[in-house]
This record gives C-alpha cells, sequence and structure tokens, in this order.
C-alpha cells in the first residue's frame, strides 16, 4: 500500500503492483485487469513476468454482460473455465489464481497470479485476499488521481481559451467603437451647435451614450480576460431618477417613432 500510494499514474501504480506481488508470492506472472468505461470487458493495465510489448497486444476479456461482482460471485471468470486462456495461453500445469480488486466494496478490477502448483503462498486466501483489497484501494485512489488532475487541467485550458477570446474580441471592438464615438462626438458638436433641441440633436446624442457605454462593456470585458478570478461587484451611488427616465426614454424613442407609436 505505501508503496503504490507514492505512485500517481494509475498504469504505473498498477505495474509497480503487479511487480510487487511477482516477487513477494514467487509468481511465474501476474496480471491485474481493469473494468473498462462501459462495464463490459476486464481490460490488462498491468503485468508481470510476460513478454515485453505483452500489454500493447493483449485483447480485453469479456464480464458477459454483467457486472464484475456477478460474474465473479457466479463463476463465469473462474480461471479453470479458460476464461483467461487468451491472456496466459496454456498454463501447462500452472495455477492460475484470481484476486478480485476491491474499492469501496466492490470489485473494480481483478488480479491473475499465475504460480507453479506447489506454491503454497497464493494459497493462502487470507493473504491474497489482503493484497487484492490493498491493490484495489490503491489503483482506484491513483485512477481518482489521475482524473481530477486531468479535469483541472482541462478547466485550466479551457480558462486560458476564454481569456484569449475575450482579449480577441476586446479589442476587435474597440477599434470600431472608437471610430464610431468620433464621428459621433462630431456630430453632436455640429448639431448642437445650429440646434440642440432638434431630432437629429437626439439622434445623435443617443449614438454618443450608447457608443460610450458600448466601451465601458469592452472594459469589463479586458477586466474579465485579465483577472483569474474576477469578482463582480455592485458599486451604489445616488443619482437623480429624472436622468435614468430620461436616458432610457431616448434610448427607446426611435424604435417607437419607427413604429409611429406613442
Amino acid at each position: 500500500g505505501l508503496e503504490m500510494a507514492a505512485v500517481h499514474d494509475f498504469r504505473l501504480a498498477g505495474m509497480r503492483g503487479a511487480e510487487l506481488v511477482g516477487e513477494w508470492l514467487k509468481a511465474r506472472s501476474v496480471v491485474v485487469g481493469w473494468v473498462s468505461e462501459d462495464a463490459e470487458e476486464l481490460e490488462p493495465v498491468a503485468s508481470f513476468g510476460l513478454a515485453p510489448g505483452w500489454l500493447e497486444t493483449a485483447q480485453p476479456v469479456s464480464i458477459h454482460g454483467s457486472s464484475l461482482k456477478e460474474a465473479c460471485e457466479e463463476g463465469r471468470l473462474n480461471p479453470d473455465t479458460g476464461a483467461f486462456d487468451a491472456w496466459f495461453g496454456d498454463r501447462a500445469g500452472d495455477r492460475l489464481v484470481l484476486v478480485p480488486l476491491v474499492s469501496r466494496d466492490c470489485p473494480e478490477g481483478v488480479l491473475l497470479i499465475r504460480a507453479a502448483h506447489g506454491n503454497g503462498l497464493v494459497r493462502d486466501q487470507r493473504l491474497v485476499g489482503a493484497l487484492g483489497m490493498v491493490m484495489g484501494l490503491a489503483l482506484e485512489n491513483a485512477r481518482l488521481y489521475q482524473d481530477q488532475r486531468a479535469y483541472a487541467q482541462r478547466l485550466q485550458e479551457l480558462n486560458r481559451m476564454k481569456s484569449d477570446f475575450l482579449t480577441t474580441v476586446s479589442h476587435e471592438l474597440r477599434t470600431p467603437l472608437t471610430s464610431i464615438m468620433m464621428g459621433a462626438e462630431m456630430l453632436l458638436e455640429d448639431e448642437e451647435m445650429s440646434d440642440p433641441e432638434s431630432t437629429r440633436s437626439k439622434l445623435v446624442r443617443n449614438i454618443v451614450k450608447g457608443a460610450s457605454r458600448l466601451s465601458n462593456l469592452v472594459s469589463d470585458l479586458v477586466s474579465v480576460s485579465r483577472e483569474d478570478e474576477f469578482q463582480p461587484r455592485l458599486e451604489l451611488d445616488r443619482v437623480p431618477l429624472a436622468d435614468v427616465v430620461g436616458n432610457a426614454v431616448s434610448i427607446i424613442q426611435p424604435l417607437v417613432a419607427a413604429k409611429h407609436q406613442s
């Protein structure tokens, strides 16, 4: 347990566990099988004592359409029935022992130990059962750690993509906004000199206000993209209610006039 707990990579932890079991129990070979994501097969994830490259070519073993717990309890994965001949082939009289790898009271994989018939260590059910519990828990912890690390890396990547997107969008918006602001302010200056209460003056004034509001929103986007933990805040201040209503009316007035409504 201590040896495997120090390894956070799932497959490396499995390889280390298989190696330790093989050495301690004087086994000819050891294979660690783990339930696939669709829970229909046992996939070999680690081995000891087999030919180099065996893991890359070994095929999964079917659980026969049931859970691993049911398959083990009903004997459908009994090594004596040839369920694992695809992994071990002709055992030439050797003994093959299957040990469930238990985590949270549920088998998540199996430990298969091939040893000589005279090997008394693999006959000790309490010993191999304890090894299965320790290995199962250690492998499940390694898998969870690996999944969480991948999830955290994905979140970091998404956060970086979000920041890059917001930076690009805010930059692209600022250029046309600057042109709109400059043109609208020049038009407003001319209109206010001639007739500040004319319809044209009001429309241009609305354009300036809208462009200014957009400019503030773009600045907020820049702030969001630069801060890792952006915290929106509400800033309270006293404002004349007439100005708030007047601004709302001036923004919607052109839409109302276009539809000849009042």
